[in-house]
């Protein structure tokens, strides 16, 4: 029986030997799918944080060119606002134009009003405003992009 139970007891050891060598074969093949697949979602990561990077410094590119955009437009806005506004003093400083408009294009019984270095004309069809700050505003809109083309070529 000895002779029998050293070929069981050998038997078992190779079957033993052969489950431990696949063991360690099915470890190693998962070890490396494990490394392989922790490399690729490192890789992702990577590549989703550096695509978020650039899209953040695109985003601030962007936000800061609009900023300076608009600080732009407001600094030129405000010299066209000062042109005009000394336009109107030098106007209210001059002659005094409510006679001449007055004698233009009031017609007989308006009701004719000085305002504002200009005059208001009414009578039962229509109401006139022909002040400074009318006229320089309806002058304003027909010029404006000519004065900032002046100012900023």
């Amino acid at each position: 029986m000895s002779k029998i139970s050293e070929k069981i007891l050998r038997d078992a050891e190779l079957e033993a030997e052969r489950a431990v060598e696949r063991a360690n074969a099915t470890a190693s093949e998962r070890l490396l799918r494990a490394t392989a697949d922790a490399e690729a979602e490192a890789n992702a990561v990577a590549e989703r944080a550096k695509r978020n990077a650039e899209a953040a410094a695109k985003q601030s590119e962007i936000a800061t060119k609009s900023r300076v955009s608009r600080e732009t437009l407001a600094q030129k806005q405000a010299y066209i606002d000062k042109v005009f506004a000394t336009v109107r003093e030098q106007i209210i400083k001059g002659k005094d134009i409510s006679g001449a408009l007055e004698k233009k294009f009031a017609k007989p019984g308006d009701a004719v009003v000085k305002k504002d270095g200009g005059i208001v004309i009414d009578n039962a069809n229509y109401s006139l405003s022909l002040t400074v700050d009318d006229l320089l505003t309806e002058l304003r809109h027909r010029v404006e992009a000519d004065v900032a083309k002046i100012l900023f070529s």
